[in-house]
């Protein structure tokens, strides 16, 4: 090979050299962009995952102290239960709106029953409803002047809860002929949502428009093509909010005084002697030594000498033979009953009109005047009731009503501090004073499926940071 060609071979390797070299440093640059791209990819996958745990872990610390909040609530209305016992208008009373708990917060919705569309709040006393459970021998016919109540219905519910020996509603015939058959139970309800396996009950009837159960009939209800436009307009008056409102299965009557001992009962009083000591004895530490004298005198004289049997007396008999005033009855009330008692009397301190007006022997339309009466009246003594009705009503509504209650209602709402997270949970609180603790919680509902009952502007202030202004501390 000559010397030139050598050279101009030479010269073609050191001029191809570089060329390889910048493929070589260019590839190596586009494998770093990758390996960046890919590592950046990572860093923001694992960032993102971090934020969504951060997140997830806010939440669940907000739920638990939504929980907590909501589990304090439930010892603050027992506490009032236990600290008030019977006494119903206190419990009931005691204002229970946006309770401060830590940084959360609770309310206990309470529906007003004159008007839909203003939250209310406190405890509920289940006495203050019809007990669906109640052995009245005219029970159908009370209930059919709830609002929204048909007598069918009304029917359906006593033969249901087997309070009537001879039912006039649906009975296991009909419920087996259904798609999904079942038997008529027969006995008492033990919730009160279990209505709605009864013939000729809806949703509609019980809930009305009032979807969420939080006491009105906002915008979005009123709006809402689901409820079918129900209006309940039957029997006495309207409410829109349904049945659920005036009906309860567990009110029950007391079985002693308010201070713990046994009541006396009518039923063992004779012509013997036999009764009329103690209560003479209940009349003069209630009224005085003379009157106990002249009513004891009173109620002998309708005795029958000859027939040494104990009467059979319904406290509104007895008042009508004892010749007592509405004030001195009153005085004397609690410590009286008769056998068997009724269950499921009605508190008149605190029923609204639409439960007053179910009420044996009053007169359409006196509830109003009775609710009127009770504003100014001494809750006390059960004597302003049968002062604010005909004398002539007290014997048939005696054996109906009470002025005190064991059961009670509570409709929780409570909120983290940072607005996250919410619970709401309805419990039902019974007291007995011979139990320890004395009131224990019978029923629990979780009702948070069902949104966040109160206003929006609520958890919007929370989540951004201002708080609510404190109105009551715990």
């Amino acid at each position: 090979m000559t010397q030139q060609s050598l050279s101009s071979s030479s010269s073609f390797s050191r001029r191809s050299r570089p060329r390889h070299r910048a493929h070589r440093q260019g590839a190596i640059f586009i494998v770093a962009l990758g390996v960046i791209v890919i590592l950046t990819s990572v860093v923001l996958v694992m960032v993102q995952s971090m934020r969504t745990e951060a997140t997830a872990s806010a939440n669940r610390l907000s739920m638990a102290q939504a929980d907590a909040v909501e589990q304090a609530a439930e010892m603050w209305v027992l506490g009032q239960v236990d600290t008030n016992t019977t006494d119903a208008v206190t419990i009931t009373t005691t204002p229970a709106e946006q309770i401060q708990v830590g940084k959360g917060y609770f309310w206990i919705l309470s529906p007003d029953p004159t008007q839909d569309q203003t939250l209310n709040y406190g405890i509920m006393d289940e006495a203050s409803k019809v007990n669906i459970n109640a052995n009245w021998a005219v029970i159908p016919e009370q209930l059919s002047l709830l609002p929204g109540m048909t007598q069918e219905i009304a029917d359906n519910i006593t033969a249901w809860a087997g309070v009537v020996s001879d039912p006039s509603g649906a009975t296991t015939d009909y419920y087996q002929s259904l798609p999904e058959p079942y038997t008529a139970k027969g006995a008492p309800f033990e919730t009160v949502e279990e209505l709605l396996l009864i013939e000729d009950m809806t949703p509609q009837i019980l809930f009305g428009e009032d979807l969420n159960q939080n006491g009105i009939v906002d915008a979005s209800e009123q709006n809402s093509s689901s409820n079918g436009g129900v209006t309940l307009n039957i029997g006495n008056g309207t409410d829109t909010r349904g049945l659920i409102n005036y009906v309860t299965c567990y009110s029950a009557s007391a079985t002693t005084t308010a201070t713990g001992s046994a009541l006396f009962n009518i039923d063992t009083i004779s012509a013997a002697g036999t009764g009329l000591t103690r209560l003479q004895t209940i009349l003069a530490n209630s009224l005085s030594a003379s009157r106990a004298t002249a009513i004891v005198n009173q109620l002998q004289g309708r005795l029958n000498p000859r027939s040494p049997a104990p009467v059979r007396w319904d406290l509104g008999q007895f008042y009508s033979y004892s010749g007592m005033s509405a004030q001195e009855f009153g005085q004397v009330f609690d410590s009286l009953t008769s056998a068997p008692a009724n269950t499921g009397l009605i508190n008149v301190n605190t029923a609204p009109s639409q439960v007053l007006a179910c009420l044996p022997g009053l007169a359409q339309g006196e509830a109003d005047t009775i609710v009127a009466s009770r504003v100014s009246a001494d809750l006390t003594n059960i004597g302003w009731f049968f002062k604010a009705i005909s004398p002539t009503e007290i014997g048939s509504v005696a054996p109906y009503i009470t002025d005190r209650s064991s059961a009670y209602s509570a409709d929780i709402v409570a909120v983290s501090g940072d607005g996250r997270a919410f619970k709401r949970e309805r419990i039902v609180v019974k007291y007995t004073a011979a139990n320890t603790p004395p009131s224990t919680i019978i029923y629990r509902k979780d009702m948070t499926s069902l949104g966040w009952p109160l206003t929006a502007d609520i958890r919007q202030d929370l989540r951004s940071g201002h708080g609510l202004p404190i109105l009551q501390t715990n």
